[in-house]
């Protein structure tokens, strides 16, 4: 193995010497490890002990083993560079996780914004209000007519308001006026509809009309508001455009952190669930109500700690779980699930109080560190029956 282990500096074939040296000084037992140059080229770690022997009390001699570790080198190689691969998961998958927040928060503070701006721009217009009398011919109205219809208003009075809508509804719109002198009712007398309004130029648009009757001096006639509705209608349309990509972008955030081989949830500043993916759900093993969005996900930790997964002192660590969602930083704690599980968990502020949890399973690199130092204990125990 031509890797260098970051704990171990360089040593030489030559370390035998010295080694001997020492512990016949030391009148105790010598270990070194380090690297060698083998004839054929190739790099070697090696474990090298001495010790000394005695003769009617006097030291007489120095024996010694060396042994090759190369493998358990190797190994521990490969476990710090997992380690190294699976801080950069985390990090990478946290940071994706702020931007896909930050997309969401401010698309939906663009929403609110053009919402307000066209609602704003829609309220400031003056409204077209005139009157009609029974036949449903208009007797007055304002500037605001000619204004939205581009009709001249001395040419308009006499006509059938009807010259102001669609075909369609100009043809119903003298039968309303006659069954709401009949019977009393009528779909659009006190109510406010949405119809299409017609311009001077025959173009069509979308109206908001309101009619109400009016008595005055024992003449019934009817006034009518209309609100020209095209910016609102656009403004609307826009909304709808926009909270679709809000939908998409929040679906493939949940699908990331569904998907993700971790498990993940999202809370916000009062300690509230937003998101949480099916992995930390078989994870915590908690009650599946208890793990839906807008539960408390202290009343989690409340739960897992009482049945024990943090140990006999209750109170103490799960004060410590619940101030790490107060004041989350990366450094990592371990959780060991109730099948017997490690995960490293950790935490990460997103803005505004919120706060990601992403629980990875070590418990394959838990297990192999427990085989390396069972294969460590198991050579000092062959190197001592050796001596």
């Amino acid at each position: 193995m031509d890797d260098v282990p970051p704990d171990r500096s360089p040593g030489c074939a030559g370390c035998g010497g010295p080694l001997v040296s020492i512990a016949w000084k030391a009148d105790e037992e010598s270990a070194i490890e380090c690297r060698i140059l083998r004839a054929d080229g190739s790099v070697r770690w090696v474990e090298g002990r001495v010790g000394l022997l005695f003769e009617n009390g006097s030291k007489t001699a120095v024996c010694g083993t060396l042994m090759d570790v190369t493998e358990r080198a190797r190994q521990l190689v490969e476990i710090q560079t997992l380690n190294n691969h699976q801080e950069e998961l985390v990090e990478r998958r946290t940071e994706e996780l702020r931007n896909e927040i930050a997309k969401r928060e401010s698309i939906q503070a663009e929403l609110e914004f053009n919402e307000a701006k066209h609602r704003n721009t829609i309220d400031s217009e003056a409204d077209a209000i005139f009157s009609v009398d029974l036949e449903g011919r208009i007797t007055s109205a304002n500037q605001a007519v000619e204004t939205i219809f581009g009709f001249c208003l001395k040419t308009l009075i006499g006509h059938l308001v009807s010259v102001l809508m669609n075909e369609s509804v100009a043809e119903s719109h003298q039968s309303w006026i006659q069954h709401y002198l009949e019977a009393g009712d009528s779909s659009i007398i006190g109510q406010t509809s949405e119809l299409e309004g017609r311009r001077f130029d025959g173009s069509l648009f979308p109206i908001e009309l309101s009619v109400s009757e009016v008595s005055t001096a024992g003449i019934r006639s009817f006034t009518a508001i209309i609100r020209d509705i095209t910016k609102r209608k656009a403004a609307e349309q826009e909304v709808h455009r926009n909270a679709e990509r809000l939908r998409e972008k929040e679906a493939q955030l949940r699908s990331t952190i569904s998907n993700a081989p971790a498990g993940i949830i999202l809370t916000d500043k009062d300690m509230k669930i937003v998101v949480v993916n099916d992995q930390l759900r078989d994870i915590l093993d908690v009650p599946q109500e208890m793990m839906e969005a807008g539960k408390n996900y202290a009343d989690d930790i409340r739960y897992v700690s009482e049945r024990g997964d943090y140990g006999s002192n209750i109170d103490e660590h799960r004060s410590n779980v619940l101030e790490s969602l107060k004041t989350p930083n990366a450094r990592p704690f371990e959780y060991i699930s109730t099948a017997g599980n490690a995960f490293s968990v950790r935490r990460h502020p997103v803005g505004d109080g919120s706060v990601v949890t992403i629980a990875m399973d070590v418990t394959e690199q838990k297990q192999a560190e427990e085989r390396l130092r069972q294969a460590l204990c198991d050579l000092e125990l062959a190197q001592d029956e050796l001596v």
